[in-house]
């Protein structure tokens, strides 16, 4: 029957100032307290006891007593009654000083990605980059437990499937999972705030999720790199790479590890194989099966990637072509034609087959560097730095090859004369070649002394050495230095 919204605050505070007499000589307050005591009774019976009357404190008093000798006003179901108050009074000041709740609790107020396209087709980076996190509050946890949970991630995310969740305590619980406390001669508490996608299915497969329309985006060249940089695509990104991406991932290793190493061993088998014996009579052997069985198995490894880079033609379509795809592409169009031609027997003893073989190993080789990503996601890996290093050059390159081919045909009309003692420039194609080896520093004085025409291919030697090597070399590395720079700006 307590209902304190009922008690004057006039009649409390009147209570309060007896019950809390420190002054031994005001023994007037003592009298005016008991005369507020006895009024208070009849108007409140729930909150006093009608038998209640003025004591003196015992000897030793309760915690919180004045000195002996001094008089007051002591009712225990009182006393206990304001207490509670109190605590009531604190508790409502806490709640007031708590983080405010964040703006969108209401999922149906969120966006999904569609309706924020349809809806803000020309703000919807921007809107991503402003309004697409909200915060939910703050927690403090041991500064040794976020360490070890953190490590090298600068965040961490969990999945939800409603906005509205008791994160405070879901946050707790992976720390505690994750890490462990550790003892280092002091702690102290570290602060961490906690966030949420402020977009609805952000997480989502496909066109649904909030990543495959800013790929097709940025594949289109309508955005940067660094929209995969905000805080919400962050989020996601890590979401999915810690919860399926980075497994996949291996997965994808495994198979194209089983994809290179049955090609190698079919490269292997193949050396010194009688290419016109029929594969009736080769499959007799072990070493003929061993062999077939290796370049079935690269097929076979080959499938899931082929039918993954059919589907992403099928979702980008255009926006889909690039180099990188374009060899991809190329290499699995080789190993078909490789495990085609070896089964029909035909052709498999000319140098084309031979080039082939050799250009297919460089393509698997170098697409492995490519998995490294995934045991260190946001390091530089060689793939991109060259990827970044061959797009930024890539005018420089045609402006550096034709000035080789110019002073290639300047050479190769020098020695017209001396073409037969001077296989460097006895044709074109040689001619180019030796232009490349003096790039490298790699030449010969006296192919120049005892020319026909010394003097001049020793002045056209040094004006090459001045154009190459001194002025468009050093250029080639600052362009390669400053899209390493950029590489590095954007990993993770």
């Amino acid at each position: 029957n307590m209902d304190w919204k009922h008690c004057n605050d006039n009649a409390y505070e009147s209570l309060q100032e007896p019950l809390l007499q420190q002054d031994e000589g005001d023994r007037s307050s003592n009298a005016q307290a008991q005369h507020a005591h006895a009024q208070l009774q009849p108007a409140s019976p729930g909150l006093c006891n009608d038998s209640a009357a003025a004591e003196e404190v015992p000897e030793g008093g309760f915690p919180d007593a004045p000195a002996e000798g001094v008089p007051i006003i002591y009712e225990d179901e009182l006393l206990d009654d304001l207490r509670a108050f109190q605590a009531q009074e604190e508790q409502h000041e806490q709640e007031e000083q708590a983080p405010p709740q964040p703006e969108y609790l209401d999922e149906e107020d969120l966006y999904r990605m569609k309706e924020l396209i349809h809806e803000k087709p020309r703000d919807v980076i921007q809107w991503i980059e402003e309004e697409g996190v909200i915060k939910l509050g703050e927690f403090e946890v041991k500064d040794s437990l976020v360490l070890n949970t953190f490590g090298d991630n600068p965040i961490l995310t969990f999945g939800a499937e409603h906005l509205d969740c008791d994160w405070a305590s879901i946050w707790l619980d992976i720390l505690s999972d994750k890490g462990r406390l550790t003892k280092t001669g002091w702690s102290t508490n570290i602060t961490l705030e906690a966030h949420a996608v402020n977009i609805r299915d952000a997480a989502a497969p496909g066109g649904r999720g909030l990543l495959q329309p800013l790929l097709k985006r940025y594949s289109a060249r309508g955005c940067s790199i660094g929209v995969f940089a905000l805080p919400a695509v962050q989020a996601v990104i890590h979401f999915k790479w810690a919860e399926w991406a980075r497994r996949f991932l291996l997965y994808e290793l495994l198979l194209y590890a089983t994809w290179l190493v049955s090609f190698s061993t079919f490269s292997l088998l193949f050396e010194g194989e009688d290419p016109e014996q029929p594969m009736f009579e080769l499959l007799q052997t072990s070493r003929g099966v061993a062999t077939m069985g290796a370049s079935v198995l690269a097929v076979v490894a080959m499938i899931p990637f082929l039918y993954m880079e059919v589907c992403t033609i099928w979702v980008y379509q255009l926006g889909w072509i690039n180099l990188w795809n374009l060899i991809d592409l190329t290499c699995y169009a080789v190993q078909v034609a490789i495990t085609v031609l070896y089964m029909h027997r035909q052709n498999i003893g000319t140098s084309w087959f031979s080039i082939t073989l050799s250009v297919q190993h460089i393509l698997l080789w170098s697409k492995l560097h490519y998995f490294a990503r995934a045991f260190s996601p946001t390091k530089s890996l060689l793939v991109d730095t060259i990827r970044v290093v061959i797009d930024d050059m890539k005018w420089f390159l045609l402006f550096l090859s034709l000035t080789m081919l110019g002073f290639a045909f300047a050479f190769y009309c020098l020695f017209r004369q001396d073409r037969e003692d001077r296989p460097d420039f006895s044709n074109l194609w040689h001619s180019f070649a030796s232009m490349f080896a003096f790039l490298l520093a790699m030449f010969d004085y006296n192919v120049l002394y005892t020319s026909t025409n010394p003097i001049t291919a020793m002045i056209l030697f040094m004006v090459y050495e001045f154009t190459m090597n001194i002025m468009l070399l050093n250029i080639m590395i600052a362009i390669m230095t400053s899209s390493f720079a950029k590489v590095t700006q954007d990993e993770g």
